[in-house]
């Protein structure tokens, strides 16, 4: 079996994202279809709007024949990593071939800047100007949209592999929050989930969605209850900030009131969340650097083609909480614990030591 990889947080699952498999499958002429998805905490630094159980059932229903997790600790990061840590399971996992979706659909000028080299001293320079993480990079570019930005990390982490890129073109932009839109993207279904027309286009149940503000109680906690010097050995605290959002924790009753208020030219709206996700986890700087290599595959379901695949390829997958590296399950237990604090799905920590989810 022919089988593609896309890598996927489908947070909502939609429309959108069926019409991203059935052209994966036309275009790449494969028989299976391998996602690598981020578990309970997405790469935009926030709580997934439902658990990662359940978008996993529902990419199983709709098109996907195995759903593998990307651990919290790379979900968490920028473009480069986490792009780098998903094609590498996907190598994992023995795809011939990888199909993302970006705005500009123009694979070979993507193929180009992702060969570009980086100066590492222009680099550092520019982020000591001021500049956010994707500007020093030069990819903050008009041209250049999220989706483009993470396929060109796909495709520098593709380099070394036999892995064939395939683009697809996305029917809506990525931030789009238009009711208007043919197709909803994940954010307008996100921003108006009372909305029939986005109750309408998500593949998955809304009714125990959460957003990030619902855990600002508990970041806020964190914050204030942490010393600087604490704050300060968390991963991807660095230059302060632990000090800036300690004086902004007191003053903002509201998450909002707190993000606006910390978001700088250097700081990202994104990177601000990625960072205090890290710290809502406690996930050291130590703890992270002490990982051992991610040479594992954790998959969360499949179905009954998904099974004839790792027969046939004789594919070495993890399905029991025992099997998974401690330091990688320790991680993962505990994001599942902090994200049950809020959400209201039943049995979640239940469900992180059960078997996989297996769909006939």
């Amino acid at each position: 079996m022919k089988a593609c990889g896309i890598v996927i947080e489908y947070n909502p699952m939609h429309w959108g994202h069926t019409y991203h498999i059935q052209q994966a499958k036309l275009v790449t002429h494969s028989d299976i279809i391998i996602g690598v998805m981020s578990a309970n905490f997405v790469q935009r630094g926030e709580p997934a709007i439902v658990s990662k159980f359940l978008r996993t059932e529902a990419a199983l229903k709709n098109g996907v024949d195995i759903v593998i997790e990307l651990p919290t600790i790379f979900s968490l990061q920028a473009a480069d990593i986490f792009g780098q840590q998903a094609i590498k399971l996907l190598q994992l996992a023995k795809v011939d071939c990888v199909c993302f979706g970006s705005e500009s659909n123009d694979l070979d000028t993507l193929q180009e800047i992702s060969e570009m080299s980086v100066n590492l001293n222009h680099f550092r320079e520019k982020l000591e100007q001021g500049e956010s993480y994707a500007s020093a990079l030069s990819l903050s570019d008009d041209r250049l949209f999220p989706n483009d930005i993470l396929a060109i990390s796909y495709l520098r982490a593709l380099k070394e592999t036999s892995i064939t890129p395939y683009s697809i073109q996305r029917t809506n932009q990525y931030h789009s929050k238009d009711l208007a839109d043919t197709l909803l993207s994940a954010s307008a279904i996100r921003q108006n989930r009372d909305d029939p027309k986005a109750l309408e286009q998500s593949l998955v149940s809304l009714e125990n969605a959460v957003q990030i503000s619902d855990f600002y109680s508990l970041i806020r906690y964190r914050l204030i209850s942490s010393t600087s010097q604490e704050l300060s050995k968390i991963f991807m605290v660095s230059e302060g900030i632990e000090n800036k959002f300690k004086k902004h924790a007191l003053e903002c009753p509201t998450y909002d009131e707190f993000l606006d208020s910390c978001v700088s030219r250097r700081y990202s709206k994104s990177r601000i969340q990625r960072i205090l996700m890290h710290i809502l986890l406690n996930h050291t700087q130590e703890q992270v650097l002490s990982l051992g290599e991610l040479n594992h595959l954790r998959v969360l379901g499949f179905t009954k083609k998904g099974r004839e695949y790792i027969k046939e390829t004789k594919l070495t997958i993890k399905t029991k909480a025992q099997d998974i590296p401690k330091d990688y399950f320790s991680i993962e237990v505990n994001a599942t614990a902090i994200y049950s604090l809020i959400s209201k799905e039943k049995d979640l920590l239940k469900k992180e030591v059960n078997k996989i989810m297996i769909l006939e």
